[in-house]
């Protein structure tokens, strides 16, 4: 009947139709796909994503090329503290641990964990920072580096804050 051929007519233009349509989405998913996994970025070394401070980070100001965002971490390889000392109170630290080089002074320093603030830990002073930051605008800092004992580590959380005790003598 002429009916059905119309019909036939029309659900075979739709069909063509909504063929067209899935060949175009496959090929947008293709494409979005390979976009993906052009923007995957690939860490150099095994460990887990860390992003603290992100929203400030990120949040009305721009972001310069390389500057770094996130941070890797190898939760099996060796921790450190990373310590900011106030500016005011660098020139005692500097002069009491000295040149790290020579081996003749202290390396150590005594800390905590704020969530075992009964159980003092110690560490051993890598590296002092010979340059002021202020990094954040809450005024300047110096950084120093401390290894810490894997053992120490396991007890508390990957970003935990600690309380450094430096000994520099009565000042």
């Amino acid at each position: 009947a002429e009916d059905s051929l119309a019909t036939q007519t029309r659900l075979s233009t739709e069909l063509s139709m909504l063929s067209s349509q899935e060949t175009h989405a496959r090929e947008m998913l293709d494409f979005y796909q390979a976009e993906q996994a052009r923007l995957t970025l690939r860490s150099p070394i095994e460990g887990v994503v860390v992003a603290r401070r992100l929203r400030q980070e990120l949040e009305n100001r721009p972001i310069r090329r390389g500057a770094p965002i996130l941070q890797v971490v190898d939760l099996s390889g060796d921790w450190q503290l990373s310590i900011q000392v106030a500016d005011r109170d660098s020139d005692y630290v500097a002069r009491f641990y000295g040149d790290l080089r020579d081996g003749s002074t202290q390396k150590t320093v005594r800390y905590t964990f704020d969530s075992l603030p009964s159980e003092p830990f110690t560490a051993e002073v890598t590296h002092i920072s010979r340059i002021i930051e202020n990094l954040n605008g809450t005024g300047g800092f110096q950084e120093v580096l401390a290894h810490v004992a894997k053992e120490d580590a396991s007890k508390t959380h990957m970003g935990a804050t600690a309380r450094v005790q430096f000994a520099c003598g009565e000042a």
